[in-house]
């Protein structure tokens, strides 16, 4: 997720630790590559973003779905190929 004030769970290690503690077969997460990216954009490079996302998501546990869509400096979410 985007970092913001008031959102519980921002980074994948923090929904990795959750989904343990639930433990229950029927919760999942989706992945959201516009988000992942918004998260990790000011970090590093587009190269690197592209290798950081592909390694969280490999990391992530109990992925059930992956969101694609593009996203822009001021908007996150915006249509494909718009961003």
């Amino acid at each position: 997720m985007k970092k913001k004030p008031m959102e519980i769970i921002a980074e994948h290690e923090h929904l990795d630790s959750l989904l343990e503690y639930i433990d229950l077969d029927c919760i999942e997460t989706t992945f959201d590559i516009a988000h992942a990216t918004s998260f990790f954009k000011n970090l590093v490079d587009g190269e690197a973003l592209n290798g950081m996302i592909i390694n969280c998501m490999r990391r992530l546990r109990k992925m059930h779905n992956v969101h694609l869509s593009s996203a822009t400096s001021a908007k996150v979410d915006t249509p494909l190929l718009r961003g």
